[in-house]
């Protein structure tokens, strides 16, 4: 069955939304974590990075992964200092301010949000 031309409207404006979420989100990101950051400098902000996430998907009142992120206590249980997780995502914040991966794998990123 054909999409009727305001479901098309609909959708493309819910992309458009998300598009401009992942945008916000990147440059808030980019005023914590630079190219120059070390490990150390980017553990001892993970904390801000999942603050940052928290707050879009607040704001964008996007239920789906509001269900799926992890509170306070278990992100940093996950991302224990010298855990495998901590270091995987220092890792992939690296990338991303390298612009090697986009920042909406933030929201897609295990150790910010729990599996479904």
């Amino acid at each position: 069955m054909p999409t009727s031309p305001s479901g098309a409207a609909a959708a493309t404006s819910e992309l458009d939304d998300k598009i401009q979420r992942i945008r916000r989100l990147g440059r808030n990101l980019e005023r914590i974590f630079t190219t120059e950051d070390d490990d150390d400098s980017i553990k001892a902000s993970l904390h801000v990075a999942w603050t940052i996430v928290i707050n879009d998907i607040e704001l964008a009142g996007d239920s789906n992964l509001k269900k799926r992120v992890r509170n306070r206590s278990e992100f940093y249980s996950y991302v224990a200092s010298g855990s495998d997780e901590e270091q995987e995502l220092t890792n992939l914040l690296k990338r991303m301010v390298r612009n090697e991966v986009p920042w909406e794998e933030l929201l897609e990123h295990g150790t910010l949000l729990t599996s479904l």
